[in-house]
């Protein structure tokens, strides 16, 4: 390794400090040299011929040392780039921290509100079903009793269409006895009047029973139609 390469200059990131061993084995290497005299040093290296091997040997433990100060260097380098990327790191996740937080802070009020809103939104609709529940129970007893009534009227209707279609029904004891039920009783025969006139008279009154009958059954059966209207208006509506 040459010199020039070895001497190249590094970035720093903040001015290098050399170890106090570093220090401390250089002045002692001055002070250990120096303490004899230079010359003499050198005469007697010289007439020995160890002067250019100890010259080289000068050069090569300084450039062990200028490689061990560039190793230091960029060891003393490192740390405080590694230092100063720790402490940025260590501000880069406290501001993600501190931001997720805050995001989340933000979306547990918003949580929160919905819930609060939803919760309002069930006791509103719980309520509303409850009025139903109710309104449903007052339609079901409504139209059992209007089920019920339609049955006795069915039941009516069918015993005046029994009673109207049976036999019976024209037979003159019926006629009468219809008569005596259902109007007030005719009013005696004049003590004059012929019996012709009495018979004619008698058949004028069955006439007008029997008119009387079906214009019973014929509003019992509008009746009986209204009802199946109501029944059917009261289905549709549940």
């Amino acid at each position: 390794m040459s010199r020039a390469g070895q001497q190249q200059p590094l970035p720093l990131c903040a001015e290098v400090q050399y170890p106090e061993e570093l220090k401390d084995a250089r002045k002692q290497y001055r002070q250990t040299f120096m303490k004899e005299r230079p010359e003499t040093l050198i005469a007697d290296k010289y007439q020995n011929g160890d002067l250019y091997s100890t010259v080289t040997e000068m050069k090569d433990n300084f450039t062990q040392l200028e490689i061990e100060l560039v190793q230091l260097r960029e060891l003393v380098l490192t740390q405080l780039c590694s230092k100063d990327s720790t402490q940025t790191l260590q501000d880069q996740i406290s501001k993600l921290k501190k931001g997720h937080e805050s995001t989340c802070t933000e979306l547990l009020k918003g949580l929160q509100r919905d819930r609060e809103m939803y919760k309002g939104e069930l006791t509103a609709l719980t309520e509303e079903v409850r009025e139903l529940q109710q309104d449903r129970e007052m339609c079901r007893r409504e139209l059992a009793a209007v089920t019920e009534e339609l049955q006795k009227r069915d039941r009516t209707v069918q015993n005046m269409r029994e009673q109207l279609h049976s036999p019976s029904s024209h037979s003159p004891h019926h006629t009468v006895s219809s008569i005596q039920k259902n109007q007030q009783p005719p009013p005696p025969p004049h003590p004059t009047a012929s019996p012709a006139q009495n018979s004619q008279e008698q058949r004028k009154r069955a006439g007008r029973e029997r008119d009387t009958g079906h214009s019973r059954r014929d509003a019992a059966e509008l009746h009986y139609g209204m009802l199946l209207n109501v029944k059917n208006m009261a289905i549709k509506s549940l």
